[in-house]
């Protein structure tokens, strides 16, 4: 049985007139939802929702960095390292490429990237995100405790 869809509506006024609406399903939530020991990621794979965590310890251990410093995990790396952790999600992402990566802050200077990548057929409802810390730590999402 399908999920109901459900609408968002936003209509803005002044220059930027128009209207902008998502369909949210109950299924596909959105990507990330903050808690207060940290930040969960969501994929769907498979057909099934899996969850990565950002950890306070984790992200306590990792380097601090400022915008006017150099990044301590180059984009390149943390894209490099989540490539290589991707396989451990078994045969149901073999030759998904990469979609995404966003540096993300959790707290004052403690940032995180989150790596994405998607299947190469188009459309597909199907993502994952993995979590890579700035000391190199990747974080696999698995199936909801």
């Amino acid at each position: 049985m399908a999920t109901p869809a459900r609408w968002i509506v936003v209509v803005l006024v002044g220059f930027a007139a128009g209207v902008v609406a998502w369909q949210l399903r109950e299924r596909y939530p959105h990507p990330a939802t903050m808690i207060s020991s940290g930040s969960i990621w969501y994929s769907h794979v498979g057909g099934s929702r899996l969850v990565a965590e950002v950890s306070e310890k984790e992200l306590t251990a990792s380097p601090r960095w400022a915008p006017d410093a150099p990044l301590p995990l180059r984009a390149e790396d943390a894209i490099l390292r989540a490539t290589e952790a991707l396989p451990t999600l078994g045969p149901s992402v073999e030759g998904w490429s990469f979609s995404e990566l966003t540096l993300r802050e959790e707290a004052s200077q403690q940032f995180f990237y989150t790596v994405t990548f998607r299947p190469r057929k188009v459309p597909s409802d199907e993502w994952v995100q993995l979590v890579v810390y700035l000391n190199g730590k990747v974080v696999v999402p698995n199936a909801p405790k």
